[in-house]
Protein backbone atom coordinates (compact mmCIF):
# COMPACT_ATOMS: atom_id res chain seq x y z
CA UNK A 1 0.00 0.00 0.00
CA UNK A 2 2.81 2.57 1.04
CA UNK A 3 4.50 1.91 -2.40
CA UNK A 4 1.15 2.34 -4.45
CA UNK A 5 0.61 5.82 -2.55
CA UNK A 6 4.62 6.70 -3.00
CA UNK A 7 3.67 5.73 -6.76
CA UNK A 8 0.31 8.11 -7.29
CA UNK A 9 2.73 11.00 -5.47
CA UNK A 10 5.07 10.68 -8.08
CA UNK A 11 3.04 11.00 -11.04
CA UNK A 12 1.42 13.43 -9.50
CA UNK A 13 4.23 15.47 -9.01
CA UNK A 14 5.33 15.17 -12.57
CA UNK A 15 2.20 16.16 -13.52
CA UNK A 16 1.31 18.84 -11.57
CA UNK A 17 3.07 21.36 -13.84
CA UNK A 18 1.24 20.03 -17.04
CA UNK A 19 -1.13 22.60 -19.31
CA UNK A 20 -4.80 22.57 -17.85
CA UNK A 21 -5.71 25.31 -20.60
CA UNK A 22 -5.19 24.81 -24.36
CA UNK A 23 -6.08 27.28 -27.34
CA UNK A 24 -8.02 25.85 -29.69
CA UNK A 25 -8.91 28.34 -32.18
CA UNK A 26 -8.39 32.08 -32.85
CA UNK A 27 -10.37 34.35 -35.01
CA UNK A 28 -9.99 37.92 -35.71
CA UNK A 29 -12.47 39.79 -37.36
CA UNK A 30 -13.27 43.43 -37.73
CA UNK A 31 -15.45 45.86 -35.22
CA UNK A 32 -14.54 49.04 -37.01
CA UNK A 33 -11.78 50.93 -39.11
CA UNK A 34 -9.89 51.53 -35.87
CA UNK A 35 -11.00 48.25 -34.17
CA UNK A 36 -10.71 44.64 -34.40
CA UNK A 37 -11.90 42.12 -32.24
CA UNK A 38 -9.99 38.61 -30.92
CA UNK A 39 -12.26 35.60 -30.67
CA UNK A 40 -10.54 33.26 -28.21
CA UNK A 41 -11.37 29.40 -27.71
CA UNK A 42 -9.88 27.46 -24.99
CA UNK A 43 -10.27 24.01 -23.53
CA UNK A 44 -9.43 23.80 -19.91
CA UNK A 45 -10.95 22.23 -16.52
CA UNK A 46 -13.20 24.22 -15.14
CA UNK A 47 -11.70 27.73 -15.11
CA UNK A 48 -12.74 31.12 -15.42
CA UNK A 49 -11.40 34.27 -17.13
CA UNK A 50 -9.71 37.12 -15.39
CA UNK A 51 -8.03 39.36 -17.49
CA UNK A 52 -6.64 40.25 -20.97
CA UNK A 53 -3.90 42.54 -21.61
CA UNK A 54 -2.14 43.72 -25.11
CA UNK A 55 0.30 46.40 -26.08
CA UNK A 56 1.53 47.38 -29.77
CA UNK A 57 4.98 47.28 -31.09
CA UNK A 58 5.10 47.84 -34.81
CA UNK A 59 3.52 45.08 -36.57
CA UNK A 60 3.65 43.32 -33.30
CA UNK A 61 0.14 42.77 -31.30
CA UNK A 62 1.07 40.82 -27.80
CA UNK A 63 -2.22 39.36 -26.01
CA UNK A 64 -2.01 38.31 -22.87
CA UNK A 65 -4.92 36.48 -21.36
CA UNK A 66 -5.03 34.38 -17.74
CA UNK A 67 -7.83 32.12 -16.15
CA UNK A 68 -8.42 31.08 -12.62
CA UNK A 69 -8.71 27.51 -12.68
CA UNK A 70 -11.22 26.36 -10.07
CA UNK A 71 -10.87 22.43 -9.74
CA UNK A 72 -9.64 19.89 -11.46
CA UNK A 73 -12.38 17.99 -12.97
CA UNK A 74 -14.92 18.52 -15.62
CA UNK A 75 -13.19 19.47 -19.29
CA UNK A 76 -15.17 22.51 -21.03
CA UNK A 77 -14.83 25.02 -23.33
CA UNK A 78 -14.61 28.78 -23.01
CA UNK A 79 -14.57 31.91 -25.51
CA UNK A 80 -14.17 35.30 -25.08
CA UNK A 81 -14.05 38.50 -27.06
CA UNK A 82 -11.30 40.86 -26.88
CA UNK A 83 -11.67 44.03 -28.47
CA UNK A 84 -7.91 45.68 -29.40
CA UNK A 85 -7.48 49.03 -31.09
CA UNK A 86 -5.30 49.36 -34.02
CA UNK A 87 -3.55 52.93 -34.93
CA UNK A 88 -3.42 52.12 -38.73
CA UNK A 89 -3.88 49.92 -41.03
CA UNK A 90 -1.19 47.18 -42.08
CA UNK A 91 0.43 44.03 -41.79
CA UNK A 92 0.53 42.45 -38.06
CA UNK A 93 1.73 39.53 -36.25
CA UNK A 94 -1.14 38.45 -33.06
CA UNK A 95 1.26 36.57 -30.40
CA UNK A 96 -0.89 34.96 -27.77
CA UNK A 97 0.18 33.67 -24.59
CA UNK A 98 -2.57 31.94 -21.64
CA UNK A 99 -1.66 32.43 -18.45
CA UNK A 100 -2.87 30.13 -15.11
CA UNK A 101 -3.10 32.22 -12.68
CA UNK A 102 -2.78 30.94 -8.76
CA UNK A 103 -5.48 34.29 -7.45
CA UNK A 104 -8.55 34.45 -8.41
CA UNK A 105 -9.12 38.30 -9.25
CA UNK A 106 -5.62 39.34 -10.83
CA UNK A 107 -3.02 37.54 -12.89
CA UNK A 108 0.05 36.86 -11.46
CA UNK A 109 1.97 35.85 -14.36
CA UNK A 110 4.06 33.34 -13.61
CA UNK A 111 2.36 29.89 -15.20
CA UNK A 112 2.63 30.21 -19.20
CA UNK A 113 -0.32 27.49 -20.40
CA UNK A 114 -0.47 27.89 -24.17
CA UNK A 115 0.76 30.13 -26.97
CA UNK A 116 -0.69 31.14 -30.75
CA UNK A 117 0.63 33.19 -33.42
CA UNK A 118 -1.79 34.60 -36.36
CA UNK A 119 -0.72 37.26 -39.52
CA UNK A 120 -3.30 39.26 -40.82
CA UNK A 121 -3.60 42.81 -42.81
CA UNK A 122 -5.79 45.33 -41.69
CA UNK A 123 -8.78 46.33 -42.99
CA UNK A 124 -10.14 42.51 -42.76
CA UNK A 125 -12.22 42.05 -45.21
CA UNK A 126 -13.39 38.44 -43.67
CA UNK A 127 -12.33 36.94 -40.46
CA UNK A 128 -9.09 35.34 -40.01
CA UNK A 129 -9.22 31.78 -38.27
CA UNK A 130 -6.39 29.88 -37.05
CA UNK A 131 -7.05 26.49 -35.06
CA UNK A 132 -5.03 24.54 -33.28
CA UNK A 133 -5.60 21.17 -33.49
CA UNK A 134 -3.98 21.77 -37.13
CA UNK A 135 -1.05 19.38 -37.19
CA UNK A 136 2.13 20.84 -36.50
CA UNK A 137 5.44 19.38 -39.09
CA UNK A 138 7.86 20.57 -35.60
CA UNK A 139 9.58 17.29 -34.80
CA UNK A 140 9.57 18.39 -31.07
CA UNK A 141 5.92 18.04 -30.97
CA UNK A 142 5.37 14.26 -31.06
CA UNK A 143 1.87 14.10 -29.53
CA UNK A 144 -0.45 15.30 -31.56
CA UNK A 145 -3.40 16.96 -31.90
CA UNK A 146 -4.26 18.23 -28.81
CA UNK A 147 -7.20 18.74 -28.17
CA UNK A 148 -8.06 15.04 -30.34
CA UNK A 149 -10.85 13.51 -31.03
CA UNK A 150 -9.24 10.36 -30.28
CA UNK A 151 -6.26 9.19 -32.38
CA UNK A 152 -3.01 10.65 -31.51
CA UNK A 153 0.11 10.81 -34.07
CA UNK A 154 3.07 10.33 -32.45
CA UNK A 155 5.68 11.38 -35.62
CA UNK A 156 6.56 7.25 -35.92
CA UNK A 157 8.85 7.22 -32.66
CA UNK A 158 9.80 4.23 -31.01
CA UNK A 159 8.79 3.85 -27.30
CA UNK A 160 10.07 1.10 -24.77
CA UNK A 161 6.62 1.72 -23.62
CA UNK A 162 3.54 4.29 -23.55
CA UNK A 163 0.86 4.33 -20.26
CA UNK A 164 -2.40 6.52 -20.86
CA UNK A 165 -3.29 7.31 -17.10
CA UNK A 166 -7.04 9.12 -16.77
CA UNK A 167 -7.45 11.95 -14.52
CA UNK A 168 -7.13 10.30 -11.34
CA UNK A 169 -3.98 9.08 -11.94
CA UNK A 170 -5.35 5.32 -12.67
CA UNK A 171 -3.54 3.21 -15.89
CA UNK A 172 -5.96 3.04 -18.39
CA UNK A 173 -4.30 1.65 -21.63
CA UNK A 174 -0.25 0.25 -22.14
CA UNK A 175 1.70 -0.31 -25.02
CA UNK A 176 4.77 -2.20 -24.88
CA UNK A 177 7.70 -1.74 -27.73
CA UNK A 178 5.57 0.74 -29.28
CA UNK A 179 6.66 1.17 -32.35
CA UNK A 180 3.40 2.90 -34.73
CA UNK A 181 2.71 6.42 -35.64
CA UNK A 182 -0.89 6.34 -33.74
CA UNK A 183 -2.13 6.13 -30.15
CA UNK A 184 -5.87 4.96 -30.23
CA UNK A 185 -8.12 6.56 -27.27
CA UNK A 186 -11.22 7.27 -28.48
CA UNK A 187 -12.93 4.69 -26.55
CA UNK A 188 -12.49 6.62 -23.46
CA UNK A 189 -15.17 9.23 -22.45
CA UNK A 190 -14.11 13.05 -23.10
CA UNK A 191 -11.67 14.42 -20.25
CA UNK A 192 -8.23 15.27 -19.67
CA UNK A 193 -5.45 12.26 -19.79
CA UNK A 194 -2.29 11.84 -19.36
CA UNK A 195 0.50 10.43 -21.62
CA UNK A 196 3.57 8.41 -20.60
CA UNK A 197 6.62 8.35 -23.03
CA UNK A 198 9.31 6.20 -21.86
CA UNK A 199 12.60 5.94 -24.54
CA UNK A 200 15.86 4.76 -23.70
CA UNK A 201 16.64 8.54 -23.22
CA UNK A 202 14.35 9.93 -21.35
CA UNK A 203 10.60 9.73 -20.11
CA UNK A 204 7.74 12.42 -20.76
CA UNK A 205 4.77 12.55 -19.54
CA UNK A 206 1.66 14.76 -21.90
CA UNK A 207 -1.43 16.17 -20.76
CA UNK A 208 -4.26 15.06 -23.42
CA UNK A 209 -7.42 16.43 -24.13
CA UNK A 210 -9.86 14.13 -25.64
CA UNK A 211 -13.04 15.63 -27.06
CA UNK A 212 -15.16 14.01 -29.14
Amino acid sequence: MKKIFLIIGFFLLQTSNAQDIGITQVTVSSISAEEINVNLKVITNASEFISSSYSINGNEINLNVCYFTLSIGLVFPLENDIPITIIENGNYNLNIVVYQSSLNTICDYNNIQDTASLSFTTPLSEPVTLSTTDVSSTPSNILYPNPTTGIINTNNFTSKSITVYDNLGRIVKQFHNFKNNIIDISEFDDGLYYIETETLDDRKIKKIILKK
